[in-house]
């Protein structure tokens, strides 16, 4: 078993922007018994008032069988509200699982 590692991505965040944020910036095992699992917490997105906070944790196993443990929080400099949000792989795509929704009226 190897350590589980901590990222610090200080250079993956969106600063001023309001363009795609990074929650794992580690190469992905694709090993059938390997996964990638985690949270985001956005809060207030339907708000038109102020920016959009979010925090996230994902643990993924990486391509040379590590645990890498990330933990990501900011805000995307918006006032408008979030009607959409995109999950997408920097290389290849998603082959299965679920992302669930929690909190919408």
């Amino acid at each position: 078993m190897k350590m589980i590692q901590q990222l610090h991505l200080v250079s993956s965040d969106l600063a001023q922007g309001t363009g795609e944020q990074i929650l794992f910036n580690g190469a992905m095992s694709t090993d059938n018994d390997h996964c990638l699992a985690g949270h985001i917490h956005l809060f207030n997105p339907s708000s038109t008032t102020f920016v959009k906070h979010f925090v996230s944790r994902i643990v993924a196993v990486s391509d040379q069988d590590y645990n890498y443990d990330a933990l990501i929080a900011g805000y995307a400099n918006s006032t408008s509200a979030v009607d959409a949000v995109r999950f997408k792989m920097s290389d290849g795509n998603i082959d299965a699982g679920d992302i669930c929704l929690y909190g919408i009226k």
